[in-house]
């Protein structure tokens, strides 16, 4: 089955600090980014419904016809009830999102962890297509998460699974801590605020990241990062043993300042063994918002290869 020209499905990918929300159908692929301030607005189920029935609102004036709204959000999801347990990141416990925004907007809503679907995004949609085998994706952002799929399908469904950001560094010093505390985007600006005396309203993971080339205290804040990144990922590639090992969310946007360190950082602790194709996402920190489009296109019951030529089309074109 295929969409008409004005069928759409809505996604928004809830972060932090920033929201991207989609409209997606045949031959149109409107993405919008805006950044949030917490500080100014702590994150609420009020908001997200606010910005749930803005991109229904605006989808509907523009004559399209929305097949269902998804919703990917970090943390302790029931996706099988559309309530998120738990979310440090933004920080909720117990909140009916999909209840919620049910009553303000009239199409069906899907709740999903944001990990797994864009670990989905990346096994199905990727730019090698289906991996055949294990899929390990772990998204680096204002938390560190991970899922894994299996020849296209997400395997790791509990509500609990994909943690990664609190297992515990082993060695150097921050040992004992845990790589939220170290290797999130949020961890970097804050010890690099703190070592400096920077306002941490002044400074993100970007802006140490920029700094490397001349700062000693900037490169030794993200050297530490990546090391105990590099204890995650040794870790992760012992208990799976996955074909790929994607790396996404915000602090791939570093590119080989963050990879080619990682890389050899894992290969290193594995000491001879087999190394894992180790690579960044194909949607880098777009895969969370691909990943809930594609939630809502299979719901549908629309073809998976009609959604790979409205994406090839939107990233082709999409500015560097």
């Amino acid at each position: 089955m295929a969409p008409t020209e004005n069928d759409v499905v809505l996604a928004i990918d809830v972060g932090s600090t920033l929201v991207k929300t989609a409209v997606v159908g045949p031959g149109r692929c409107d993405v919008h980014r805006f950044e949030t301030a917490r500080s100014t607005e702590p994150w609420s189920i009020e908001r997200l419904v606010r910005i749930a029935v803005d991109v229904h609102g605006a989808a509907v004036a523009a004559g399209m016809n929305p097949a269902c709204l998804v919703v990917a959000v970090p943390g302790q999801v029931d996706e099988y009830h559309g309530v998120v347990q738990y979310s440090a990141t933004l920080p909720w416990h117990d909140v009916a999102v999909a209840d919620r925004i049910s009553e303000a907007v009239p199409v069906e809503v899907i709740v999903r962890h944001a990990a797994r679907v864009a670990a989905s995004a990346e096994a199905n949609l990727g730019s090698r297509s289906v991996v055949e085998g294990t899929l390990l994706f772990v998204s680096i952002g204002a938390s560190i998460v991970a899922a894994g799929a299996q020849s296209g399908t997400v395997v790791a469904d509990h509500v609990g699974a994909g943690d990664l950001g609190r297992m515990r560094v082993r060695s150097g010093p921050y040992a004992g801590k845990s790589l939220d505390e170290v290797a999130s985007t949020t961890a970097i600006a804050r010890r690099y605020a703190d070592a400096t005396g920077t306002s941490q309203d002044s400074v993100d993971a970007a802006a140490v990241h920029g700094l490397l080339s001349t700062d000693p205290v900037a490169r030794k804040i993200w050297d530490e990062a990546v090391e105990a990144l590099a204890d995650g990922l040794e870790w992760s590639t012992m208990l799976f043993a996955p074909r790929a090992l994607v790396v996404g969310g915000g602090l791939v946007n570093a590119g080989d300042d963050l990879m080619a360190p990682l890389i050899a950082g894992v290969t290193r602790r594995l000491d001879g063994r087999a190394v894992t194709d180790i690579r960044v996402a194909s949607f880098r920190d777009d895969a969370g918002w691909v990943g809930a489009a594609l939630a809502g296109w299979r719901k549908a019951g629309w073809s998976v290869e009609s959604l790979r030529t409205v994406l090839d089309g939107h990233f082709e074109h999409r500015e560097p």
